[in-house]
Order: C-alpha cells, then sequence, then structure tokens
C-alpha cells in the first residue's frame, strides 16, 4: 500500500524525488487553487524531471473521505492536506509517513522556520507526523449600527471576555414572552472557535 505524505507543502516535493509525477490534493478553495498551483509551477520550473499535479477535492471534511476512499482504491496521491482531526486516523490506518523521517533525511531542513505551538499541535506522542500547511485564526466581526442602537460606543470594542459577555448581553434582544430576536452573539458550530476562546483565557 502506497503511504501519504500527511499535511504536507509544495515546498518539500523536493524530497520526494522518486517519482516522476506528484499528486497534491488540497482543500484550499478561491483564490489560493490559483496560488497553490503557482507554487507548484515555480518548483517545476526548478525541478523540470517532476512533474506536479495539483488538485483541489473540496472541504476539509470532502478531501479526507476522498483520501480514505483513494486508500481503499490504491488509488490515493503522493501528497495530502489533511485537517487535524484526520491526524490520528493517519496514523492509526498506518497510512501517512510521519514527515519527521523526511526532516531528519535532509540536514538542510530547518524546522526552526515554524512556530513550535503550531509543531506541536501535529506531535503525536513526541513526534512530528504532519507539516502544518496552514493554521487558523478565529476573529470576531461587530455591527457598530447595533452598537449605537444598543447605546454601546462602537468605537470602542470589548477588549476582554468579561467585557465582551456584557456586550453580548446589551446587544440581545427579546420580545415579550423572552424569546431570543437578536442573540448578542453568534458563532459557526466548531469546536475549535470555542477552544481559541477557552485558550485566549489560559483555560484548559
Amino acid at each position: 500500500m502506497r503511504k501519504l505524505l500527511l499535511l504536507s507543502i509544495v515546498l518539500i516535493f523536493s524530497l520526494v524525488l522518486s517519482a516522476t509525477t506528484i499528486q497534491f490534493w488540497h482543500a484550499m478553495g478561491g483564490w489560493r487553487i490559483d496560488f497553490l498551483q503557482s507554487q507548484a509551477d515555480a518548483f517545476m520550473e526548478l525541478h523540470p524531471d517532476i512533474k506536479v499535479e495539483v488538485q483541489y477535492t473540496g472541504s476539509y471534511r470532502d478531501t479526507l473521505n476522498k483520501m480514505i476512499a483513494g486508500v481503499q482504491a490504491g488509488t490515493a496521491p503522493h501528497v495530502v492536506q489533511v485537517f487535524e482531526i484526520g491526524t490520528q486516523m493517519m496514523i492509526d490506518g498506518e497510512v501517512a509517513i510521519p514527515i519527521e523521517e523526511m526532516m531528519e533525511a535532509d540536514p538542510s531542513f530547518d524546522i526552526g522556520k515554524f512556530m513550535p505551538q503550531v509543531l506541536n499541535y501535529y506531535r503525536v506522542n513526541g513526534r512530528l507526523y504532519s507539516m502544518p500547511f496552514n493554521s487558523s485564526n478565529a476573529i470576531v466581526f461587530y455591527n457598530k449600527t447595533l452598537f449605537e442602537k444598543a447605546g454601546l460606543d462602537p468605537n470602542d470594542p470589548p477588549t476582554t471576555f468579561e467585557s465582551f459577555i456584557d456586550v453580548a448581553r446589551k446587544l440581545t434582544v427579546k420580545d415579550a414572552s423572552g424569546n431570543v430576536e437578536q442573540a448578542g452573539f453568534t458563532v459557526s458550530l466548531n469546536s475549535w472557535f470555542f477552544e481559541q476562546l477557552m485558550a485566549a483565557q489560559d483555560a484548559p
């Protein structure tokens, strides 16, 4: 069974010289599709004997599902971007080469260019299994018009979690029966948003 390179980047294609054609699946939509293709094109200019086939394979979940199907069918790519949820799955399935092995084989590779906090996210039992490809950060947008309507200063948004809760309560609007007509804060149902809110407070 061909093993995959998990969460890798186009720059490490130089380490996979055994193949003349390298298939790379990723989940980066929008303008990033063209950007990643341009990175592959630049790599191929430096290494004309290696062809990189870059393919956008949908969302993180879509890409993971396609990778699983590819492994089962024996048609998995050489390099695939898998979000963090898939890391343990790749390890348990023994379908990925730990990126640390490739780093150790290349003395010129400078791991110091990567933030240790991000690297640690992809370490399992002290071993780096994945190359951080991108690291997302949650941000909060606020509506200045609704701030003014609630009697709040639109140019003075909350800067602490306590003041954030206070502002959210003031922005919440309920009808006579107590039903919420306007929520003071809404968030996408992704657990890592809440995890980041907790981490920013140094909370477990």
